[in-house]
């Protein structure tokens, strides 16, 4: 058995270079698939489990490139694959990556079972449970995980023992599901239509307010000031202010889908905001609607003294001019 023998005493000089942690870069390199964009990923530890895995991941169609020994660049934007069972992949246990990224993406995913733990059998039930809340139906067939959803649907997951693989896979899943509490349907037949920022659109749920120039982007799509309502901390649903509806009205609606739909875990708030594209302010909707109270009555004062001085130039015409009186030569040549 290799170990190290260490005798101290001595002061430590000199410099040490952190190399990646493998834990991190297997679930990075298999989230790297659930994007069609090319992704860069520096200070990867080059061992047998990265080894292995970006083997698989070229497999069913991923382009990987080394660039560096501890570089790599891929793009997942044409997988013609979605069973992955080589013989390699039965190997280590981050296999189950792939469901989760693969799931949330395609919504289909037929992973071998994983191998490759030193520590101990551990089951993989937690993922199983946690796919299922998402709406996937899940088997295991032949040594794989078959993996199968028509929607993944936003839920709350209780996890029932401590599990950051599990948390992990089903995260990735959970981040290309649909918003919770809310058919399609029923979203198809609200006028105007209103929009959900998800994963889908390269925002991450409630965090969309906080994305550098998110909210320019969407008032631009959506042709002009826009209402937002992050109900949940799963999705954040954006709304064409096209006038026709009022901040209280649509706090009520929030208020209402997250009493009966949101669980009060993923409850963020029942507020609602605004964003003013042309003065790029972003407030609550009730801030709105007074700044908008306040312009509305400033506009009318303006008005009111335009038609005051309008009506006084109005009397000022139509009064009979006094002829100014015509002076003599004298009084001219006096002046």
């Amino acid at each position: 058995m290799e170990q190290y023998a260490i005798k101290g005493g001595n002061p430590l000089v000199g410099e040490v270079e952190i190399g990646g942690a493998k834990n991190a870069a297997l679930p990075i390199l298999a989230a790297s698939v659930m994007t069609d964009e090319t992704v860069y990923i520096e200070n990867m530890p080059d061992v047998r489990d990265t080894n292995v895995l970006l083997c698989a991941m070229e497999n069913i169609g991923v382009i990987v490139k080394r660039t560096d020994r501890h570089k790599v660049t891929l793009n997942a934007s044409n997988i013609s694959e979605l069973v992955v069972e080589d013989e390699n992949i039965k190997k280590i246990r981050a296999s189950y990556y792939l469901i989760g990224a693969l799931l949330g993406k395609y919504k289909h995913a037929e992973v071998a079972l994983p191998g490759g733990c030193d520590i101990g059998c551990r089951a993989i039930d937690q993922h199983i449970k946690g796919f299922r809340a998402l709406g996937a139906e899940v088997k295991i067939e032949h040594g794989l995980i078959k993996t199968h959803a028509e929607h993944l649907r936003g839920s709350h997951i209780y996890m029932d023992v401590v599990s950051v693989g599990a948390t992990i896979n089903i995260m990735m899943a959970a981040v290309m599901a649909e918003m919770m509490g809310m058919p399609e349907e029923m979203m198809a037949d609200m006028a105007p239509p209103m929009y959900v920022a998800t994963n889908q659109d390269k925002v991450h749920g409630a965090a969309v307010m906080f994305y550098t120039d998110f909210m320019d982007q969407a008032a631009k799509e959506l042709g002009g000031d826009i209402f937002i309502l992050p109900s949940s901390v799963h999705e954040v649903l954006i709304l064409p202010d096209d006038g026709n509806m009022d901040a209280q009205e649509l706090k009520e609606m929030v208020t209402s889908i997250n009493a009966s739909e949101v669980s009060p875990e993923d409850r963020l708030t029942d507020s609602v905001y605004h964003y003013d594209a042309q003065e790029r302010i972003f407030e609550l909707g009730e801030k709105f609607e007074e700044r908008q109270a306040e312009k509305m009555a400033a506009k009318e004062e303006r008005s009111s003294v335009l038609k005051d001085l309008q009506d006084k130039k109005q009397d000022m015409d139509l009064k009979p001019k006094t002829p100014t009186p015509h002076k003599s030569k004298n009084e001219q040549s006096i002046g």
